[in-house]
């Protein structure tokens, strides 16, 4: 059965959360230990005691949702399941590329470190809001973002289009008020403003991009063994030149749009059956199950779901 593996990203984090991955063995505290030592704070104990304000911060969140998702893959691969694919949701492809082989998990743990202080430091400020239609019309979003832009001269555009159901979008908090005073008004569509501090995967993230790439053109970068779809084309990573094209995937996904409706049309293509989500939350099975109800979707979060997952797949 052909099975891949996708990993969340921000968003998916809540306070008690370590918990579930009490008992496990060494190969779960070696994970906290490498990402601890590469980003200069203790990410397990932040975990542990941190509150939701506190985990939902840029310069942890990061750091956070990738250890909790390396962790998870750990004990997967421990049971045996083996991907024909990884994926990961905007934060969650590092977790991706780490799993695939291509990254190292030292390495990416300096390099989340530099890539949440860039964010956290961008001088404009961002909000995120969620769009939810089951009457989705992307086109007449991106027309009513192209209007706030050049009538109101401010940023803001599609930051993820996670499914057909649903989009996030980007900008200004200026921008996505006048965007959800708009839309909200509108009976089909129900917008939800984020608690995010930081529009991600937009132009406003342009002012990190020269610095952070400084950051990606030192990171070591292997062939995958496992192959990898990619978040801003939603298609396979080429084998042929996979070096240069990762360091461009890390940096334009700063301020590019997550295509993760086109990722889940490339599983299906793959001949996808089985999809597990590997971290926290059961976000992406929810996507998966609203594009393709012919692909089981699996959550792996918890004790008891993996102990049931390694009977089913």
């Amino acid at each position: 059965m052909v099975t891949g593996f996708v990993f969340p990203g921000q968003g998916a984090q809540s306070p008690r959360m370590l918990q579930s991955l009490r008992g496990y063995g060494i190969e779960v505290s070696s994970v906290f230990e490498a990402v601890s030592e590469g980003c200069g704070f203790d990410v397990e104990n932040l975990i542990e005691k941190a509150t939701g304000d506190i985990l939902s911060r840029t310069e942890y969140t990061q750091l956070v949702m990738f250890s909790m998702d390396v962790a998870y893959h750990k004990i997967i691969q421990e049971i045996g399941i083996k991907p024909a694919w990884v994926a990961g949701h905007s934060l969650g492809q590092y977790a991706a590329l780490v799993a695939s082989g291509a990254l190292d998990l030292y390495e990416t743990s300096i390099l989340l470190k530099e890539r949440s202080r860039l964010m956290n430091e961008v001088k404009m400020q961002g909000r995120m809001c969620a769009v939810s239609s089951v009457t989705m019309d992307t086109e007449a979003i991106g027309r009513l973002c192209e209007k706030i832009r050049s009538t109101r001269g401010e940023c803001i555009s599609t930051a993820l289009y996670n499914s057909r159901n649903q989009i996030v979008v980007g900008g200004t908090p200026e921008a996505i008020g006048t965007f959800s005073n708009h839309l909200g008004g509108m009976e089909n569509y129900k917008v939800k403003v984020l608690p995010v501090g930081q529009a991600f995967h937009t132009p406003i993230m342009d002012e990190m991009m020269a610095q952070f790439k400084e950051h990606i053109d030192r990171i070591g970068i292997q062939k995958p063994s496992i192959p990898v779809i990619l978040n801003c084309t939603g298609e396979l990573l080429d084998m042929e030149g996979f070096e240069e094209e990762l360091r461009k995937e890390m940096l334009r996904q700063c301020n590019c749009p997550v295509q993760w409706v086109k990722t889940m049309e490339t599983m299906a293509e793959l001949g996808t059956k089985a999809v597990i989500e590997i971290g926290p939350g059961r976000t992406l099975c929810g996507f998966m199950k609203s594009a393709a109800r012919t692909v089981k979707a699996y959550h792996a979060e918890d004790r008891k779901s993996i102990e049931k997952l390694a009977k089913a797949v």
